[in-house]
């Protein structure tokens, strides 16, 4: 969500935010709240409840371009 957000300018729509995270990931509501409440929690991003965007901090922008490491596959 964070590398979505950052795509977007490092601004996005919290309903545009919603829509790729159910079409992407199959999140549904409540697990899209629980994602959202962790990431202002971790304050790695920021809500305006006025115009329903979320801003990524530099925290946020840090950790969404940090790679990764492979996972292990099960069985390996």
């Amino acid at each position: 969500m964070l590398k979505f957000i950052d795509e977007k300018g490092g601004v996005a729509k919290l309903s545009d935010m919603h829509d790729y995270s159910e079409r992407k990931y199959f999140i549904g509501h409540r697990r899209f709240s629980d994602l959202m409440e962790t990431l202002l929690e971790d304050a790695l991003i920021d809500y305006d409840h006025g115009s329903g965007e979320a801003s990524l901090t530099e925290a946020g922008r840090t950790l969404g371009n940090t790679k990764m490491p492979p996972r292990k596959r099960s069985g390996s």
